[in-house]
């Protein structure tokens, strides 16, 4: 059987895909964890698990569902994973979660498709984003016939920057940023209640006709990316303004105190949730150089000291 949770549309796409290809009956987990159902489900032998990646393991929701659900007559599980970039040392909390289940763990695939989480990325235009899901189909088709001819995925890579991504990062994740505070309704919402229906953890109601958002958000983002009138938003206008001023003229040191500033009064008023601390300087610095935000040699415009930390880090997860 496969199973699959969706957020956007993603791993609905792939699990629709892998089903066919392997003759194997679908199964929603999206409803089974909205209702609360951890009623047995009758899988037999064979288990795919296809998901999106929330900060670089499973999303927490599935875990969880996996965690308290029996699967009836599963020997081997296979889990598949899309991504907008990575997905981290997700592998080793897949293999502790097969364990758990009692099952004999067949590896994790990692299928690059469009990023949609909006909340810190740009999701690509149209005609980027079919080339990307056409980009897939390679890694779709390998991933098909490795399940097929009951083979293991092949090993994934296995650096400390994916250990410390999906190890450490990955609670601080959850813990400081997916919230559902910036979530805002914009005019243009009609109360259809989309996302009300939509949302997986019933975390959102309508109040006068608009929805309200509570706090048991695992930021899916289906209720901004199926809202019929676009009228659901976050503030990914706010993220980018930070990576606008990192990217501005000027010091690297002066910019990164300045977001530092900036982020400080946005806490006042607009949900954010992120703050920057000297103590985590050299993490920051580090992701922000892995992701092409800042360069080597906006990095020389910090003090020896910092750069030397960042450099013994940056080797450490290269290990």
């Amino acid at each position: 059987m496969v199973l699959y949770f969706t957020g956007t549309g993603n791993s609905r796409y792939l699990a629709r895909r892998i089903a066919e290809g392997l003759d194997m009956p679908l199964y929603d987990l999206n409803t089974c964890i909205k209702a609360g159902d951890t009623a047995p489900v009758q899988t037999g032998q064979d288990v795919v698990l296809v998901t999106p990646t929330y900060a670089w393991r499973i999303p927490r929701v599935v875990s969880q569902w996996l965690g308290n659900t029996e699967l009836t007559g599963a020997e081997r599980i296979w889990f598949v994973m899309d991504c907008g970039s990575e997905i981290g040392n997700a592998a080793k909390y897949n293999r502790q979660l097969a364990a758990q289940k009692h099952l004999r763990y067949m590896g994790t695939a990692q299928i690059i498709m469009p990023e949609n989480y909006i909340a810190m990325f740009n999701a690509p235009q149209k005609e980027q984003a079919r080339s990307i899901v056409e980009q897939a189909e390679p890694a779709l088709q390998k991933a098909l016939a490795q399940v097929r001819a009951g083979q293991e995925f092949s090993p994934l890579r296995d650096t400390r920057y994916d250990r410390f991504m999906s190890g450490p990062v990955n609670p601080a994740f959850y813990r400081f940023f997916v919230k559902a505070d910036a979530f805002r309704a914009t005019d243009a919402c009609i109360g259809c209640g989309k996302c009300v229906e939509l949302c997986p953890l019933n975390n959102i109601r309508l109040e006068n006709g608009k929805p309200v958002w509570g706090k048991h958000c695992t930021h899916c983002m289906a209720c901004i990316c199926d809202c019929p009138k676009e009228a659901v938003e976050y503030i990914e206008k706010l993220n980018h303004q930070y990576i606008d001023l990192l990217n501005g003229d000027g010091l690297a040191s002066d910019k990164f105190w300045g977001l530092n500033r900036r982020i400080r009064e946005d806490r006042k008023s607009l949900g954010v949730q992120m703050e920057l601390r000297k103590p985590d300087l050299p993490y920051t610095l580090v992701n922000l150089l892995h992701e092409k935000i800042i360069t080597e040699d906006d990095l020389k415009q910090f003090s020896n000291v910092l750069q030397d930390a960042v450099k013994q880090l940056q080797e450490r997860m290269e290990e």
